[in-house]
């Protein structure tokens, strides 16, 4: 696993994995990667409601 991968951990159990960094100006900059949801995110939707 890379340093990168350690760092950006899923902090959205909804499907998102962010990974934010402030470059030297102080500007965040937020990069996101879509990931499966969790099952406990994912039941509390019924089952027509989830995409395919």
């Amino acid at each position: 696993m890379s340093r990168l991968d350690r760092l950006a951990r899923p902090v959205k159990p909804s499907g998102q994995r962010h990974f934010i960094i402030r470059d030297p100006a102080g500007v965040l900059i937020d990069v996101i990667t879509p990931i499966p949801p969790n099952e406990e995110f994912v039941g509390q939707f019924a089952e027509d409601a989830l995409p395919s």
